[in-house]
Order: C-alpha cells, then sequence, then structure tokens
C-alpha cells in the first residue's frame, strides 16, 4: 500500500489517495480514471462501498447509489446528501464516485470524508482530474485506463 506523499489529514488541499498493488492480476476488467475533464456541480454520479449504511453497523455488503456533485474544487469533489440521493458512510474510505465518459463509468474521485454524519451533511471525494492525484496513480499504476 502507497498514500500519498501529500496526505497531511488537515484541510481540503489534504490529497487523501492511496494505493494497493496486489501480487497477481485481479480477475476483473479494470475502471479507468476520469482525466479528460473536471466534473461539474450538478452533473450525476454513482457512489459505492463496503462502508455501514447509517443505520446498522454491518459493513459486509457492498452499496452503490445515485447522488448529484455539488461542488468541485481543485482536490475535492463534494456532495450533499438529501432524501433522494446517496451519501458515504464509516468504512466507505477508498472507494469509487464514478462518473460517465463517453457512455463508459470512469472513476472521478476516491471517497475520502462525511461531514456530519451518514444520513446528513456532505461527502468529499479526492478530484482525480487533479493533477497530482492523477500522478500519483500512475507512479503506482502505470497502465491505469484514462477516460
Amino acid at each position: 500500500f502507497y498514500a500519498s506523499p501529500d496526505y497531511t489529514g488537515i484541510g481540503p488541499s489534504s490529497l487523501d489517495v492511496g494505493v494497493a498493488l496486489f501480487p497477481a492480476p485481479l480477475e476483473r476488467t479494470p475502471i479507468p480514471l476520469f482525466t479528460s475533464r473536471a466534473l461539474t456541480g450538478g452533473e450525476s454520479a454513482v457512489v459505492a462501498g463496503w462502508g455501514t449504511d447509517g443505520v446498522s453497523a454491518s459493513g459486509r455488503t457492498l452499496r452503490s447509489g445515485n447522488l448529484s456533485v455539488t461542488r468541485v474544487t481543485l482536490t475535492q469533489i463534494e456532495a450533499a446528501f438529501s432524501d433522494t440521493t446517496s451519501g458515504v458512510c464509516y468504512g466507505d474510505s477508498g472507494g469509487p464516485l464514478l462518473a460517465a465518459s463517453g457512455g463508459v463509468w470512469a472513476v472521478a474521485g476516491v471517497t475520502s470524508k462525511v461531514t456530519t454524519g451518514c444520513l446528513s451533511g456532505a461527502s468529499y471525494w479526492a478530484n482525480v482530474y487533479n493533477s497530482s492525484i492523477r500522478s500519483f496513480i500512475l507512479k503506482y499504476v502505470p497502465g491505469a485506463g484514462q477516460r
């Protein structure tokens, strides 16, 4: 496992991303990185993770849900939880935020944190479009696809 050297854990400029390498190829088709452009507020995305659901403590089920991006900065993507959208919860950290690029799903963000809890507030992802985050990932996974 490699953590970003730019991760400090302090504030939105801390690049909260890591790379896990496996000794053998995984039997899955890799999902490319969303690097063709920056996401914008109002865009639809999908979040997935193994974390809790905000009600039960079980983190054994992969869950996914739709959301609408509310704000994008150079380092972070933000989405506010609502009755009609999903958010992230404890245990989801490191999971993907997926967006469509040319009809293909790509990883636009890496789950970083929630503000007030699983069923309220905002969720944040490290922005893969950021050149430092993208360079860090590609250093360890040079063959990662990009869309």
